[in-house]
């Protein structure tokens, strides 16, 4: 196993840029500790002279980007007496904190931290990508050998942005260990003109521009006010959910498979702000809605939005459980639209976003069940009862798990109801939500 890690870094590693005593290496992240034994194959491909070559700054195997090192043993203390200039990419949740309230560096001679990007993050505070560079001293890097991470961690929290997953530096604050801390290391300068910069890796852009599309949530107050969905604005309080845009997805499929439906009837399980049946009532002019929930105050906000948007008199409104959709609604549908509930833990470390635990309602955030997807085995149950002979099921699913849970639910007992398989809706290449169609053999 460490032959493999070895070959691999000895591979996967190359020179960028070297002086008579030192020399700076690019790593891609997953090389740790193995590096210091490959330097000698790495430096041995650019015909580099080297005795003994060690590492000189602390290698954190999950970063990407520069290592420095020192090439030759014997001249090993005289290396030490320079400081280096270190520049990192950093992707991190952090406090949300004002630049008037930022405190002065401690450890460390920080002097630049610009933030490059920020927007809600799915978790608590806000995600920063963070451009942070400050100079250390190579003589106490090698006295006092600080945890990399915890250095880091630090530096930020110096700067202003504590990044929430170091209880000795966010105390009171969830702690993850360093976990969503992504650092490319970018940049190093040394005092003998030795210098290197790169750029941080593509998949820090690709897993921002993800975050924002589906875990940013919607424009808005935080409490009570509007959100924007589907480009319409839906009035939400403490007694709905907000409209989550990876939802709109659901909306698009639905719109395409009744396209050609004349004046479908279309049931919302779960409506909450009623933002789903209104964005398809506002897409397909000759649809009628029909809205179930659970909750009376719910019930209340979807009614609202609806006059708002002139949609009352082709909107019901029931209270009503997934299992027994048919006793709430007493008619048939041509499609079924619904998001379930579906989060397990209450716990801080897992489960819905901070956002969503503050402003959302629990009946709408969390599942029932062992492995709280037991309101995918409810609505299975009702399903059969109201849709009819030829209409759609559209279901928001989180994960291939919910499908499978899902896919059990409408098959047992109910197996000669559905046409074989299944549709998967899938945006930006995740699974978003599943469409089942009722066969057309019986009466409904």
């Amino acid at each position: 196993m460490r032959e493999n890690l070895l070959a691999k870094a000895a591979r996967d590693c190359e020179l960028v840029a070297s002086s008579e005593t030192m020399a700076i290496i690019h790593k891609p992240a997953g090389v740790g500790t193995e590096l210091s034994d490959a330097l000698p194959l790495i430096l041995a491909r650019s015909n580099t002279k080297n005795s003994g070559p060690s590492i000189l700054l602390p290698v954190v195997k999950a970063a990407h980007g520069l290592v420095l090192v020192n090439l030759h043993k014997e001249r090993f203390q005289e290396v030490l007496h320079q400081s280096v200039v270190t520049t990192f990419v950093v992707v991190s949740v952090c406090d949300d904190v004002k630049a008037e309230e930022k405190g002065p560096p401690g450890s460390f001679s920080i002097y630049n931290c610009e933030v490059l990007d920020v927007h809600a993050s799915n978790t608590d505070g806000l995600l920063f990508t963070l451009l942070l560079t400050y100079s250390r001293s190579l003589l106490d890097l090698s006295t006092h050998n600080p945890s990399p991470v915890k250095e880091l961690m630090r530096a930020l929290s110096d700067v202003g942005f504590p990044a929430l997953g170091s209880s000795g530096v966010c105390a009171k604050r969830r702690c993850s260990g360093g976990r969503g801390l992504f650092v490319s290391v970018t940049g190093i300068e040394c005092e003998d003109g030795l210098r290197a910069k790169v750029k941080p890796p593509i998949k820090f852009k690709t897993m921002v521009e993800r975050e924002k599309k589906f875990a940013k949530p919607s424009e808005g107050d935080s409490v009570t006010g509007i959100k924007t969905f589907c480009g319409i604005d839906f009035r939400v309080t403490k007694d709905v959910m907000d409209p989550c845009t990876s939802s709109a997805v659901l909306v698009s499929r639905a719109t395409a498979l009744l396209s050609q439906t004349k004046n479908p009837v279309i049931l919302d399980a779960g409506t909450g702000s009623g933002n789903l049946i209104l964005s398809l009532l506002s897409a397909l002019p000759s649809a009628t809605g029909i809205g179930v929930d659970v909750s009376k105050a719910a019930l209340q906000v979807a009614k609202q939005n609806a006059i708002q948007l002139k949609l009352e008199s082709r909107l019901k409104l029931f209270e009503g459980k997934f299992d027994s959709l048919r006793d709430a609604t007493k008619e048939w549908v041509d499609c079924v639209i619904c998001n379930p509930p579906y989060h397990l833990s209450r716990r801080k470390d897992s489960g819905p976003s901070q956002h969503s635990r503050l402003n959302d309602p629990a009946l709408a955030l969390f599942g029932t069940g062992e492995d709280g997807l037991g309101c995918y085995r409810e609505l299975g149950k009702g399903l059969p009862g109201v849709v009819k002979s030829g209409g759609f099921v559209v279901v928001e699913v989180p994960s291939k798990a919910a499908a499978r849970v899902f896919d059990e639910a409408m098959r047992s007992n109910f197996e000669d109801v559905w046409k074989e398989g299944h549709e998967e809706i899938l945006s930006q290449g995740y699974l978003r939500g599943v469409v089942y169609q009722k066969r057309g053999t019986e009466m409904g």
